[in-house]
Formats: C-alpha cells, structure tokens, sequence
C-alpha cells in the first residue's frame, strides 16, 4: 500500500466517525476502526493531542516495541516516549 493510499484510507475512516464515537474500550469500535490501521505495512499511531499522549500503536508497531496491547493503560506511553524521542539535550 502507497502512503498516498494509506492517507486517503485514515481521511475516509476519520470522517466516518465522530469524537463521540471514538471510545478505545469498545470492542465493537475497536474491531472496526482499528483493522484499517492493522492491515498496512506501516507503523502507526494515535496521538491525544490535548492530553499530549499517544493512545492507540497498530500491530506492527506493537511487535516492534513488545508491548502485549494496542492501547496504552497507565504509564505504557512513558516507554514509547523514552524510545521514540531521546532526550533534548543531547549533542549533534
């Protein structure tokens, strides 16, 4: 799958649901929303951009972090964070 494709994909998928809809812990939503983002070759994930914190990883990313879920509870996102984005202050 092209990003392009990708892109559209998320831009069809994110207009069929509302905020009201997104709810990560139900599995009806769940099962719906998120096979879209597990049927690509990319590493995906959802950020809560009012809280500052990622919520959601697709299969790929998953496995390539090892975590046992999709969706972070309590402090799993302190992990991707710390993997993701190294500290400030290191020198190029």
């Amino acid at each position: 799958m092209a990003f392009e494709e990708l892109q559209k994909n998320l831009e069809i998928l994110f207009s069929e649901y509302s905020l009201e809809d997104f709810d990560l812990h139900n599995e009806a939503f769940k099962e719906s929303f998120f096979s879209e983002l597990n049927c690509n070759p990319y590493y995906v994930t959802l950020h809560d951009l009012q809280k500052l914190k990622p919520l959601y990883i697709n299969d790929k990313l998953k496995e390539f972090y090892g975590f046992q879920n999709n969706i972070f509870s309590d402090i799993d996102y302190f992990y991707y964070f710390l993997t993701n984005h190294p500290p400030a202050t290191a020198c190029y």
